[in-house]
């Protein structure tokens, strides 16, 4: 089986992974702040990236609803993908072609060989080794040890009415409690300041990630569905004879909004400065999530660019006009003037 590479952490690098594989309207999310989890809502599934340390099993289900896809973590460096994976297999977005494939072929298999099934899927492999580190040398790939940091990725999730968390790592499912569409996201909270808990004596480093439906998508039907509105209150308010600035005229809108809009010139006139509000509110948002995406697209071609080429014969070309000695020199100079006290401590 083909390798995986290690992935980074990071809401723009996961939703493209998820465009790459074929899903449409959802976007990844991080949350800063677990008692704010309700501002996200819908929430299809959490991310909970974390220190894994060594411990006892937990208490997985063996028996668990046949429709829950639940597969182990076979491959190496995949728990991120594998992570978010489970929470989309188990979700009511559109998951493209590829993984609905992917579950109706898989879903009558234990969960080893599902497991094994991801790892097989050239477009899942193939989204996520685009994100893959340029090496400047070809480095021996040596086993994690118990001194190393190795992070893991868990995902919790709603379906049917329960809380399941799916750790590719375990042998099942682990059972969270009952709950409903509503009320999930404010049961989950316990669990995850528990697990923080549990580890913030010695580690600080987690990340909390959510699968949520793609907000600038979201913002342009708002804005359509406004724009919509202006235009039949402004046709209305035109048939009553008031002349007004006709700057949606040109936009479809529906007509049994427009028969059910009232004839007082006065209420049309607070109707349509009330929607003009709500459309300059949506129009902010595509803007600030249209910026969000050009970052994150940047970043991500950023990642992805080789700039290894560029550093060597940067290097060569110091060293041959005899400048990379000197610059080192300096460079630790400076290093001794910002920090004597870590710069004394190399020296000992």
């Amino acid at each position: 089986m083909a390798e995986w590479c290690t992935i980074e952490s990071d809401p723009g690098v996961f939703t493209e992974l998820i465009k790459q594989i074929g899903v449409k309207g959802a976007e990844v999310e991080e949350i800063y702040s677990i008692d704010n989890l309700e501002d996200c809502k819908p929430v299809y599934g959490l991310i909970f990236l974390f220190k894994w340390m060594s411990g006892p099993q937990k208490e997985c289900m063996e028996f668990y609803d046949p429709d829950l896809f639940f597969a182990n973590q076979v491959i190496t460096n995949a728990c991120a993908t594998q992570a978010i994976l489970s929470i989309l297999l188990n979700s009511k977005l559109d998951i493209g072609p590829e993984l609905r494939n992917l579950r109706e072929f898989a879903m009558p298999l234990d969960s080893q060989t599902k497991g094994l099934t991801i790892g097989n899927s050239e477009v899942i492999r193939n989204a996520h080794n685009s994100f893959a580190r340029q090496e400047p040398f070809e480095l021996v790939k040596v086993k994690a040890t118990e001194d190393d940091d190795v992070f893991h990725f868990v995902s919790y999730i709603p379906f049917n009415g329960h809380i399941y968390e799916l750790d590719g790592l375990q042998p099942g499912p682990i059972h969270h409690g009952e709950c409903n569409e509503e009320d999930w996201l404010e049961k989950i909270k316990p669990v995850l300041f528990e697990r923080i808990q549990k580890y913030s004596e010695n580690e600080i480093r987690f990340t909390l990630l959510a699968i949520v439906n793609n907000k600038k998508e979201i913002a342009e039907a708002a804005l359509r569905e406004q724009q919509s509105h202006i235009s039949a209150i402004q046709s209305k308010l035109m048939s009553l004879g008031v002349e007004i600035d006709s700057s949606y005229m040109e936009i479809e809108f529906d007509e049994d909004y427009f028969n059910n809009l009232p004839d007082d010139i006065n209420q049309l006139q607070s109707e349509l400065y009330a929607k003009q509000e709500a459309a300059k509110q949506q129009q902010n948002i595509v803007e600030n999530e249209s910026f969000k995406n050009k970052k994150w697209k940047e970043e991500n071609v950023r990642r992805r660019h080789n700039y290894i080429p560029f550093i060597l014969a940067l290097l060569q070309k110091l060293a041959d006009k005899n400048q990379l000695i000197p610059l080192l020199e300096q460079a630790k100079k400076k290093k001794k003037r910002d920090n004597p006290e870590q710069q004394e401590a190399l020296n000992k």
